[in-house]
């Protein structure tokens, strides 16, 4: 359900390897047997991309009506019981971590019911809490920042532990950027602008382009598999669409400023690489929680106004307090002090 999900679990994964933990990587809507998983998928793209004013009213609803919300996940998320019992079976783990709100759900229903014996945490990619992250049967929820611990206890979470967010190792040391320059052909001194679409290619991002490149010198623009969109970006004078890249390291060290509009693992990325954010109209629902997250905790600037756009990017500087983020234990460890 996004690669900020995938990308915290291979984060995770390639840590615990390192501490000699054997571990598997299980995508939960590829379990079911019928496809439920691709047509959630479907209709959460959808509901974004058509309906993201009925996405965000759902997503506020639920903070205030949790049990009724955790009813029909519940019934979304019952396809997938029997295969993720299968496989946990099969590997018989230590510990289970889920890094995707409704893979928490289901693993804490299952221990709820006495059907799941090993531990469970779940490590919550947003900044931005919200109950949908939270269920009884978890042993333990991971928090990236001690705010959103402590807002999701205020949510009835039972333990919470703050964790460095997870990023892959090569963010926290990135490349020289007159090397990442270089790399990608961008001139030494201008003022470059990253924009992140995620791997859907999401948002407002032709308008945030076009409207950037008015006062940047190159607008780069994350395309993610929308190809449609890279092409509309590069009809752009001085915007560049890319398409999916493993290189978004080498983006995030040529660029000077980070524009984003989810608030999710592209910026912890931006951060551990030094960079400073602009979280521009964020997508609905969780977007505007991350963005309302990472401004309180002086992480990132946040504007809805396209007029104030240009002068925040101008204005935007690495965060002081990014370190800080960085400096807390890394969830492999904590998890692996779960047996």
């Amino acid at each position: 359900m996004g690669a900020g999900h995938d990308a915290a679990a291979q984060a995770l994964a390639t840590r615990a390897r390192l501490r000699g933990v054997d571990v598997e990587i299980v995508d939960l809507l590829s379990l079911p047997r019928h496809h439920q998983g691709d047509l959630l998928r479907a209709y959460y793209h959808g509901m974004i991309e058509v309906a993201p004013g009925l996405y965000d009213w759902a997503m506020r609803r639920w903070i205030d009506h949790p049990a009724l919300f955790e009813t029909i996940t519940g019934r979304g998320g019952r396809s997938a019981e029997r295969p993720l019992l299968d496989r946990i079976a099969a590997f018989q783990p230590d510990a289970i971590v889920a890094v995707y709100n409704l893979a928490g759900q289901v693993l804490g229903r299952l221990c709820s019911q006495g059907r799941l014996e090993a531990p469970v945490a779940t490590y919550v990619t947003d900044p931005g809490a919200h109950p949908y992250w939270i269920w009884p049967g978890v042993d333990l929820l991971l928090a990236p920042m001690p705010a959103t611990a402590s807002a999701l206890e205020a949510m009835g979470a039972e333990v919470v532990k703050p964790v460095a967010p997870l990023v892959a190792e090569h963010f926290l040391n990135p490349p020289d950027r007159s090397i990442a320059r270089e790399r990608w052909g961008l001139p030494p001194d201008a003022r470059v602008v990253l924009v992140n679409g995620g791997s859907w290619g999401v948002g407002h991002l032709v308008r945030v382009a076009g409207r950037l490149a008015t006062g940047v010198d190159v607008v780069i623009v994350l395309c993610g598999h929308a190809d449609r969109l890279r092409r509309r970006i590069d009809a752009i004078p001085g915007a560049r669409g890319i398409a999916w890249t493993k290189d978004v390291v080498g983006l995030l060290a040529a660029a000077d400023v980070v524009v984003d509009n989810a608030g999710g693992t592209t910026c912890w990325e931006a951060l551990a690489a030094g960079r400073p954010i602009v979280v521009h109209r964020p997508i609905a629902g969780h977007g505007r929680l991350n963005a309302v997250a990472l401004a309180e905790a002086g992480l990132a600037q946040f504007t809805t106004r396209g007029e104030d756009l240009l002068e925040a990017v101008d204005q935007a500087a690495p965060p002081a307090a990014a370190a800080a983020v960085f400096s807390g234990p890394h969830a492999a460890d904590v998890v692996t002090s779960l047996w």
